[in-house]
């Protein structure tokens, strides 16, 4: 687990009380970061996946609305920049089968699961496409 990973898991836990599973593995080689249950005082739980995409260098500190290409994961000199992207979260970490079935495993459901992305900073444009998730 990554450092942000961990802070993120903390953070769900002390501070907002939510019952937290990390590092799920599924299916394909994908992974879940967090898997977050909200038990409020009334009402019916709240779901999160979280996923963690936090960057220390400058040049990929943003997420992006820029193009996402599976096939530039591949590519050495442009891997990074692809994971800093809305359509990178979307694709490989939110939308693949193996993820949301791994979710029903858990007797949740996927659709009512509420995607969160924790990073250093967006654009605008990103921002817009990430808020319905």
């Amino acid at each position: 687990m990554e450092t942000t990973e961990k802070i993120t898991e903390a953070y769900c836990r002390d501070i907002k009380h939510w019952f937290t599973v990390s590092n799920i593995k599924c299916g394909g080689q994908y992974e879940i970061d967090i898997l977050a249950v909200e038990f409020p005082k009334t009402g019916s739980p709240k779901t999160y996946h979280i996923e963690s995409g936090a960057s220390i260098s400058g040049g990929f500190s943003k997420l992006t609305a820029k193009p996402f290409f599976e096939t530039d994961l591949k590519t050495r000199v442009k891997a990074a920049s692809q994971r800093r992207t809305i359509g990178f979260f979307i694709e490989r970490k939110f939308g693949p089968k193996a993820i949301k079935e791994r979710i029903a495993d858990f007797g949740l459901d996927p659709q009512q699961t509420r995607k969160i992305i924790v990073t250093w900073g967006w654009e605008e444009e990103a921002k817009k496409i990430a808020d319905p998730l």
